[in-house]
């Protein structure tokens, strides 16, 4: 009878002599990024403003309830856990807390489209924000020294603000309408007047001019007869605005578009929409 093979036993590792492996790098802190300018509310209104100034002092003209939001975004490899924001109306306030662990990427606020006025309103016009966000290790970034400046306007039928220094750098003109396009008056419209149209095809453009990469809003009437308008910037289709809603609603945000630094042409055209051909511009905003 053959004799079974011995079976070596496995060599003991001293202790002593154990693989230690260095410790995994620790994940870098979050990466965040917040928007440059101001995001418009889409689907807001604005508050009314009056036609003309009656002084240098008359502050009536400008908007004071321009629905915007401070907006953000951060990656990390473990996972953002929340996020703060604070604001800084004035350097000797320090920081006023607005949100805190929260997991939202924007703050909605209002802005006005005043420049350069003196007095208790300054308190308001150049706001300093700070974004921090927090990852799941606890690890922190913060953004800070965000100045959000007020925005700017533009009647559609191009008063009164181009006027004012150094706004009309950003718009170099009038909107030109084309034909079939009218004044209308009413309370209700920003500064008394919109321009409305309700033949197929008729164009306004709007030439704009801003410093730096921004956005634009629309500013136009909807309502359950209002009808939409294709949206071209330098001639390049970007979208369609449809204006019906249940009820008639003046001065609201329709739409928002991001355009470059330099000169630019917004054209919206009227689609001539069945049963609801007719629709009406009030005004555009720019972004800080």
């Amino acid at each position: 009878m053959l004799a079974a093979p011995l079976v070596a036993a496995p060599l003991a590792v001293p202790a002593s002599a154990a693989v230690h492996h260095p410790p995994l790098p620790r994940p870098a802190a979050p990466a965040l990024t917040v928007e440059p300018s101001w995001v418009f509310q889409v689907g807001e209104q604005v508050d009314k403003a009056a036609a003309h100034r009656a002084s240098s002092y008359d502050l009536s003209a400008f908007h004071f309830q321009v629905p915007v939001a401070l907006a953000w975004s951060a990656r990390s490899r473990v996972g953002i856990d929340h996020y703060d924001v604070s604001v800084a109306n004035r350097t000797d306030t320090g920081l006023v807390p607005l949100l805190v662990g929260t997991h939202r990427t924007s703050y909605l606020t209002t802005v006005t489209d005043v420049h350069g006025a003196v007095g208790p309103i300054n308190q308001t016009l150049n706001r300093t924000f700070t974004v921090t966000a927090t990852d799941r290790l606890g690890q922190s970034t913060t953004v800070a020294g965000n100045r959000r400046t007020p925005v700017y306007y533009e009647q559609e039928n191009g008063a009164p603000y181009t006027g004012l220094s150094g706004v009309g750098q950003l718009f170099p003109g009038a909107p030109v309408a084309g034909p079939g396009w009218r004044t209308l008056h009413g309370d209700a419209f920003d500064g008394g007047t919109v321009i409305a149209a309700a033949r197929r095809g008729s164009t306004v453009q709007i030439p704009v001019a801003p410093q730096h990469a921004t956005r634009v809003a629309l500013e136009m009437t909807t309502g359950p007869r209002l009808g939409a308008v294709e949206v071209r910037i330098d001639g390049q289709r970007v979208g369609v605005v449809d204006t019906w809603s249940r009820t008639t609603r003046p001065r609201v945000l329709v739409a928002q578009y991001t355009v470059a630094a330099g000169k630019h042409t917004v054209t919206l055209v009227n689609l001539g929409t069945v049963h609801r051909p007719t629709v009406e511009l009030d005004g555009i905003f720019i972004a800080d």
